[in-house]
């Protein structure tokens, strides 16, 4: 390390770049839980932050905002004491904050579909009929039977 230090002035162990996961320079020295617990949120809050995403489409009602919230929460809370967020954190982040919007660009589209099925007479006859030909009733008939 001395020829290092000599050669080009950078010394690893003053680089906060350079510490591991443990908070130990180059691979060696203390283990450090903290920075351990703080790795495991931030990967635990990246893999909500990914399962919220892939939830908008399969599952749009409910599940990628409880998996979006709980992954912002936890990148948040894998912050700890320090000032700033690991990268898989900030990751969590923006996926989280992608699926609330996909979700709700989702949701959206089809609450706008819904009320033009059942506004205009046109659509409404038409989705009756695919209704009837799966269901064996008619959307009315559903609908009065309390199934909503």
């Amino acid at each position: 390390m001395e020829q290092q230090e000599q050669r080009n002035g950078w010394n690893p162990e003053e680089d906060p770049r350079y510490r591991d996961i443990r908070g130990s320079v180059g691979g060696q020295g203390m283990y450090n839980p903290e920075e351990m617990q703080r790795q495991r949120l931030a990967s635990s809050a990246m893999v909500l932050g990914i399962a919220a995403i892939g939830s908008c489409l399969i599952l749009p009602v409910f599940f990628p905002l409880v998996f979006a919230s709980v992954a912002i929460v936890l990148a948040m809370i894998s912050r700890g004491g320090e000032s700033t967020l690991t990268d898989r954190a900030r990751l969590a982040i923006l996926l989280g904050v992608i699926a609330i919007v996909v979700h709700t660009a989702v949701m959206a589209i089809v609450l706008r579909q819904g009320f033009q099925i059942l506004t205009d007479p046109a659509q409404y006859k038409q989705f009756d009929n695919i209704f009837r030909s799966t269901y064996g009733t008619s959307l009315e008939e559903y609908l009065q039977g309390g199934f909503l």
